[in-house]
């Protein structure tokens, strides 16, 4: 029986060393790979790479979401966004994210976010009130 348990113990300590350089290859792998971006020989020694595009400004995401309202409580800015294929509303603080939707870069002179969904960058601006007042259209009876 201690013949089956050294050999079980030897089998167990062979796949941890395996395991064990699979994971030291990964991490120096990954750990090199982000020296190369900064440090690429290839590249002109001024180089530097070009900036993200700016986000858009009220794209496909804004026929998703709804930027509603602002309030600002012990000095953090919370947004009310509004997932209009949902049904659903959310009040996310500035620089943090819900369900999938992150806020940032809140311009206060424009009231207007980057939100960020499933990798997708938009700028959306605050709805303001429409002072136009609804149209409502009398209904007829119908006589039999």
């Amino acid at each position: 029986m201690s013949h089956l348990l050294q050999k079980y113990a030897a089998t167990a300590s062979k796949v941890s060393l395996i395991a064990l350089a699979c994971l030291t290859l990964v991490a120096s792998l990954s750990a090199a790979n982000s020296k190369l971006e900064s440090n690429n020989p290839f590249l002109p020694f001024d180089y530097t790479p070009p900036p993200p595009p700016p986000p858009v400004v009220n794209g496909p995401l804004s026929r998703e979401l709804e930027f509603r309202g602002i309030v600002q409580m012990n000095g953090v800015y919370e947004f009310s966004l509004f997932n209009k294929k949902l049904n659903r509303g959310y009040w996310i603080a500035e620089n943090s994210a819900e369900s999938g939707i992150s806020v940032r870069n809140f311009d206060l002179a424009d009231m207007r976010i980057t939100v960020t969904k499933n990798g997708r960058a938009e700028q959306l601006t605050l709805l303001t009130a429409s002072y136009s007042p609804l149209i409502i259209r009398k209904r007829i009876p119908i006589r039999k």
